[in-house]
């Protein structure tokens, strides 16, 4: 009878010994997470960091599971090179999810680089397309397409938004861009007609509008002059006289929208174009003036 109590009491201990170190263990991954999640993020990723430390030790880093949380803990401690390397790490093994690819494309933005950004942003569109920010990801990677402009790209990623979204001015500007790009002209206008109603001052809209009765002008003034410097005729110089007043008028229609953007924002670009409408015009003075804008805005 005593050797069975002995046994039972032995088994009691050998149960309750091993049991014990999981219970603990668990423990111990709760508390990185209650940290994490109370916005402790230095106790969270050093309590993370002695896990991954084990992973990597035996060069098990695919299967750790924390490297995501980690890069987010280091990202809002403002350890942007560590945050990068856990989250680089994450990428690649267990511990990716769609926070690994918006954290990473937040730090590449930090760091101003433009196409990792972009490529962090397609991985979450491509590999989580019903993930809770998934729009507030397309808006931002809409934007780093008309940044690099890749029209192409845009014209895929506009099929794919939603109706909602597409009556959204800033997604209608961007798309605007990209027709701008792509040289799809009556679409293009036709957006700044719809944008510039809803929008009065929308620059990209403005920008378009500049543009395109600047480049109607010139293009057809250089034209006419090259003609009628060819053939110096009477007939020529009569066709020419003709040309000037659709000419003259997209000048003038031009410079309205221009003259809005400087207002809005001083470039050299806009100082450039304003001096030289103001030449086609023949008002030399407000030429020279824009053109000594453009040294100085440089």
């Amino acid at each position: 009878m005593k050797n069975v109590k002995y046994v039972l009491a032995l088994l009691v201990i050998l149960t309750a010994s091993t049991s014990a170190y999981p219970r603990t263990k668990i423990k111990k991954k709760d508390r990185a997470m209650a940290a994490f999640k109370k916005g402790d993020y230095t106790t969270s990723l050093a309590l993370w960091s002695t896990y991954i430390a084990k992973y990597e030790s035996r060069h098990k880093e695919k299967k750790c599971p924390y490297y995501t949380n980690a890069g987010i803990a280091a990202y809002h401690l403002n350890k942007i090179d560590e945050a990068r390397n856990l989250l680089e790490h994450a990428r690649y093994g267990l511990s990716e999810d769609a926070q690994t690819f918006a954290y990473l494309a937040k730090i590449y933005r930090k760091i101003n680089n433009l196409s990792l950004e972009i490529d962090a942003l397609e991985n979450y569109v491509k590999k989580y397309p019903t993930a809770q920010h998934i729009h507030a990801i397309k808006k931002r990677l809409l934007f780093t397409y008309v940044e690099s402009e890749n029209w192409d790209k845009i014209q895929s990623l506009w099929k794919n938004i939603q109706t909602v979204s597409k009556d959204s001015i800033i997604y209608q500007a961007s798309f605007l861009a990209s027709q701008a790009g792509l040289g799809h002209i009556a679409v293009a206008d036709s957006l700044a007609t719809v944008i510039l109603k809803k929008s009065p001052s929308n620059h990209t809209a403005l920008d378009w509008r500049a543009k395109k009765y600047y480049t109607l002008a010139e293009d057809r003034y250089v034209s006419e002059l090259a003609d009628y410097k060819r053939h110096h005729t009477r007939a020529q110089y009569a066709i020419l006289v003709k040309a000037l007043n659709p000419i003259t008028a997209n000048y003038k229609r031009s410079l309205y929208y221009y003259n809005r953007l400087y207002h809005m924002q001083k470039t050299a670009d806009y100082a450039r174009n304003l001096g030289n409408i103001y030449m086609r015009l023949d008002d030399k003075p407000r030429a020279d003036y824009y053109y000594k804008m453009v040294k100085r805005l440089k």
